[in-house]
């Protein structure tokens, strides 16, 4: 096997806090599809996207999407680079298709607040939101900073 398949057999980093674990036992007996759903996508975007290494997972609840009413029944899952920047986002299907959002890559926060983590009071590991005019909590894991929104941990 050549290295460039055996890079794209790779799994990608797992980020934020719903795993292919999660994955399986939130969705029932349709558990084990959508892992292999989700696995199929991510060979598709390290196809489309060399640059990706970690995905986040934002629900592992199969869902109708807010956004895409004509996306009903699928996972909506988010692509990192190795510089933790967002690459792309979009909605998997339990067949391994992958719809792309179409904004542009690399929109991060669906906000005008561009965190950084100069702007992190490493003290408290608190961030001031500048839109929602609120301190907001700040946790790490290895290399990846998260800010905790609305539940879940966002990574910038």
């Amino acid at each position: 096997m050549s290295d460039s398949n055996q890079e794209a057999d790779q799994a990608l980093t797992i980020v934020g806090k719903v795993s292919k674990s999660e994955v399986l036992s939130l969705n029932g007996p349709q558990g084990p599809e959508w892992v292999r759903g989700i696995k199929v996508a991510e060979k598709t975007v390290k196809t489309d996207f060399p640059s990706v290494s970690a995905m986040l997972i934002a629900g592992g609840k199969a869902h109708q999407s807010r956004d895409v009413q004509a996306h009903s029944n699928v996972i909506s899952v988010k692509f990192y680079d190795g510089d933790e920047r967002k690459v792309v986002s979009g909605h998997v299907h339990m067949d391994g298709r992958i719809e792309y959002n179409k904004k542009l890559p690399g929109g991060g926060l669906k906000s005008t607040w561009k965190p950084t983590r100069e702007q992190v009071n490493q003290a408290k590991w608190t961030i001031y939101d500048t839109d929602k005019k609120k301190q907001r909590k700040v946790t790490t894991e290895g290399k990846w900073w998260y800010i905790e929104i609305e539940g879940c941990k966002v990574p910038f």
